[in-house]
């Protein structure tokens, strides 16, 4: 696998406008350490919620040019865009159509986040909500849903309608005895899987980890796929292409 640079698309390093990085101070420290693991592009992705206080768009937009220049700092190839991680509720696709909230990087995608314990019916309903309004969904974090564990003929029915799968990539790491974990490799090695991210919020504990969990799982996986998953598919998802 050549190597090149990751893309973090999905990241809560703007600061001070939601649970993730709480002012500029850390936003540039979880740069550095998104830097030091590989990382050159990544997509802020702050919660929004239908009917919680957040953030204004211009003030997103403020915040991601602000990031930008610290970045820029950094290296001149590090890149922010922006996107939102958007609650799933029935009001939040007319929230995204109205420009409330930003779909990814200004493409069609969008990145969409179910509650732990939401029904099966729920989340394909909610996927498939946004599918019809010409969106190109990706589920967040699918391994905390408990609708899609060890249920692998659900995840690829949710492939089928149109959706993509994102995992936190420190979530496939883990032992012989981590059920979790030897699920997802096993949803990985069957294609099922589009996109790795960090969902970072912070620089030390839920930090970005991308380096260290690829050294660890790239033995244990198909290494082709791999580099289509690092590499092909956050630049076909910049190019607003279907994967």
């Amino acid at each position: 696998m050549d190597k090149r640079y990751y893309t973090d698309l999905h990241c809560h390093i703007l600061p001070g406008v939601d649970d993730g990085s709480p002012n500029m101070e850390e936003t540039i420290k979880m740069l550095e350490k998104a830097y030091s693991m590989g990382v050159r592009n990544i997509i802020a992705t702050p919660h929004y919620a239908c009917g919680d206080k957040n953030a204004s768009t211009d003030r997103l937009m403020e915040l991601r040019a602000k990031v930008e220049i610290e970045a820029k700092k950094i290296s001149k190839h590090f890149n922010i865009s922006l996107g939102n991680e958007l609650l799933w509720s029935p009001d939040v696709v007319q929230a995204v159509k109205k420009g409330d909230a930003f779909t990814m990087a200004g493409t069609r995608y969008i990145l969409v986040e179910f509650s732990p314990n939401d029904s099966y019916q729920t989340i394909y309903n909610g996927l498939r909500s946004f599918i019809l309004e010409g969106y190109i969904p990706i589920a967040a974090h699918i391994e905390r849903y408990e609708a899609l564990q060890r249920k692998m003929e659900r995840v690829r029915e949710l492939i089928d309608l149109g959706a993509y799968i994102q995992v936190n990539i420190g979530s496939m790491v883990g032992g012989m005895l981590d059920a979790n974990a030897k699920y997802l490799k096993k949803l990985f090695n069957q294609g099922m899987i589009h996109f790795f991210a960090s969902d970072a919020h912070d620089s030390t504990y839920r930090t970005c980890r991308f380096q260290e969990c690829i050294d660890h799982i790239k033995k244990k996986v198909d290494v082709d796929y791999l580099a289509a998953v690092l590499y092909d598919n956050p630049a076909l998802l910049y190019d607003n292409k279907y994967i």
